[in-house]
């Protein structure tokens, strides 16, 4: 295979405006009254460098429909609504409500774009879960369904001390306008990108008596969606839970939220 054949079957599919190679052009003969000098391999290099960039540029810039912000959450986005536990004898105490958290992250979107449907299903769970909801529709669980919301406790779920839920997996969807907030002291230990998702892993503790709480967070900029898949599971754990989760988008465009804001923390949304 010659050189000129080599270069049309690596660059071949990659098409650059009129545009572009316009530009390109001037940069390459800026005076154009001139014969133009025969370009070195360095000179050559660049310009093929020039075109590539403004045409994969582009298509990235293109890629990125939804945008999603990360910032320590405001006093005020830390204290609305009312908390209540219970008390000794296992009562609702409605006074003596726990201390709010000082601390805690908000996540806010912007993006233009109708956002659709997604679902998802788990290809691996530590324990299999003991409800399963769908469209507001406790469910029987089958591992081979398409599913909303799922989540595993041990049984103390709502009640005063541990935190009590194994692992939730719960969906949102990215809504300019809607912000949402983890509550409590957290370490953002890692932030990464699998294929199409950007990955968020939070460590955090919303109260002393509820015990830590860890999240392992996915964002897709290309379908507008936020898987959040938290418990009491180390962060192993529940990544292993995220990398093999089976998630797909469908025709049917999401509903808009119910509210302008809302608690990610598992009990508290």
């Amino acid at each position: 295979m010659t050189d000129q054949e080599k270069f049309q079957a690596v660059f071949g599919r990659l098409h650059a405006s009129a545009d572009t190679m316009t530009e390109v052009k001037k940069a390459m003969n800026p005076e154009t009254n001139r014969k133009p000098r025969r370009l070195t391999k360095k000179a050559v290099t660049l310009a093929l460098a020039a075109v590539l960039l403004l045409a994969l540029g582009a298509g990235a810039y293109a890629a990125g429909l939804f945008g999603m912000n990360v910032r320590p959450a405001t006093e005020e986005e830390l204290q609305p609504g009312s908390y209540y536990i219970r008390d000794e004898e296992g009562n609702w105490d409605y006074e003596a409500g726990p201390q709010l958290p000082a601390d805690g992250l908000t996540f806010t979107w912007e993006g233009d774009t109708p956002v659709y449907k997604v679902e998802f299903r788990p290809g691996w769970l530590p324990a299999f879960p003991n409800h399963v909801w769908r469209d507001g529709v406790e469910v029987r669980w089958n591992a081979e369904d398409w599913q909303t919301y799922l989540w595993r406790d041990r049984g103390q779920f709502g009640s005063y001390g541990d935190l009590g839920v194994q692992y939730q997996i719960s969906l949102y969807y990215a809504e300019p306008g809607k912000r949402l907030t983890l509550w409590g002291e957290y370490q953002t230990v890692e932030t990464d990108t699998w294929d199409d998702l950007s990955v968020t892993k939070v460590e955090m503790l919303y109260m002393e008596e509820r015990g830590p709480e860890n999240y392992v967070i996915l964002f897709s900029e290309s379908q507008g969606y936020m898987v959040v898949i938290g418990g009491s599971y180390d962060l192993e754990t529940l990544e292993h839970i995220a990398r093999e989760l089976e998630i797909r988008q469908t025709d049917e465009l999401a509903e808009p939220g119910q509210s302008g804001w809302g608690i990610i923390n598992i009990g508290r949304g």
